[in-house]
C-alpha cells in the first residue's frame, strides 16, 4: 500500500506542475473554462481508480507480486542483469500500451469507450486522466496478461506504472514548450505538441501519435506525423459529433457516452 500512496503523491505532484506550467504559459486558448472541465475530468478518474481498487488494489502491481510469490513468468527463467531484465519489462510494456491504444481506434466497441477520452476539445493535463472506467478495467487486464507471462519484478512495474502517468499528463499538457526543446525531446518521448496531433478532429490525424511515453514506436510502425495539417496553435481539437456541445464536459456524460447512440 505504501507503494500505491507513493504513486499517488507523484502523479498529483507532476499534475499539479503541469497545471501550474498551462497557467503561466498555455499553448492554446481554452475553449471551456477550466472550473466547468477540470471537475468533470477529475471526477471520472476517481471513479476510474474506485472501480480500480475494488478489482486490484495496487493495480498490475498486485499481478507482479502474485507472479513473483509463484515464480511465474519468463524473466525469472534466464540468467541476464536485473537492470537488463527491468529495461526489457519497460520497454515490452510501453510497447504494448501503444498497440492497445492502436486498437482503440480500430475496434468499434472499444473506440465507443475511447471516444471520451477524445471528445475533450481542451486537451490540457487532467485529459490524461480522462478515460472510462471500463476502460481503465480493460487496459489493467491486458497489462496484467503480460506481467505474468513477463514475471518482472513488482518495483518495475511500479516504475512503469510511474513513468506512464507522468509522461502521459506531460504530453498532454496545454504547456507552451520552446520549438528547439520539443524538436529534441520527441526524439525519445512523446511531447505535448506531437501528442496534440492525435486529438486532432480530423479523423485521419487521430489515427497518427499513438504513443504514450517513447516516441519511436510511432517512427517504427509508420504512424508518427510531425505537424497537424492546421496551424499547430489552433487547429480544432476533439470530436466532431460533440464540437460545441455542453454535455462533453459533463460527469454524466463521460460515464454513458460510451452506451449512448
Amino acid at each position: 500500500m505504501e507503494q500505491s500512496a507513493a504513486r499517488l503523491a507523484i502523479s498529483i505532484g507532476v499534475l499539479l506542475v503541469i497545471m501550474t506550467w498551462e497557467l503561466i504559459a498555455p499553448a492554446r486558448k481554452p475553449q471551456w473554462p477550466r472550473r466547468s472541465r477540470w471537475p468533470s475530468n477529475l471526477g471520472l478518474a476517481i471513479v476510474g481508480a474506485m472501480v480500480q481498487r475494488l478489482i486490484l488494489p495496487l493495480g498490475a502491481m498486485s499481478v507482479a507480486l502474485f507472479a513473483a510469490r509463484h515464480e511465474l513468468g519468463l524473466l525469472p527463467q534466464i540468467q541476464v542483469a536485473q537492470g537488463i531484465k527491468d529495461l526489457f519489462t519497460i520497454i515490452v510494456l510501453d510497447l504494448a500500451i501503444y498497440w492497445q491504444h492502436r486498437v482503440t481506434h480500430l475496434v468499434p466497441w472499444l473506440w465507443r469507450l475511447h471516444l471520451v477520452h477524445h471528445a475533450d476539445e481542451d486537451v490540457d493535463g487532467t485529459t490524461a486522466l480522462r478515460f472510462h472506467p471500463v476502460e481503465i478495467l480493460l487496459s489493467l487486464s491486458w497489462k496484467s496478461l503480460l506481467v505474468l507471462a513477463l514475471g518482472p519484478t513488482p518495483e518495475t512495474v511500479w516504475l512503469f506504472e510511474v513513468l506512464l502517468n507522468g509522461l502521459a499528463i506531460f504530453n498532454h499538457a496545454n504547456g507552451r514548450l520552446p520549438t528547439k526543446w520539443d524538436k529534441w525531446l520527441r526524439f525519445v518521448i512523446v511531447t505535448p505538441a506531437m501528442h496534440r496531433v492525435h486529438h486532432s478532429v480530423d479523423e485521419r490525424e487521430q489515427l497518427h501519435n499513438f504513443g504514450f511515453n517513447l516516441s519511436i514506436w510511432d517512427r517504427l510502425f509508420g504512424s508518427n506525423q510531425t505537424l497537424p495539417q492546421g496551424d499547430p496553435l489552433s487547429f480544432p481539437l476533439g470530436l466532431k459529433p460533440w464540437r460545441g456541445d455542453q454535455r462533453i464536459i459533463k460527469l454524466k456524460w463521460l460515464l454513458l457516452a460510451p452506451f449512448l447512440r
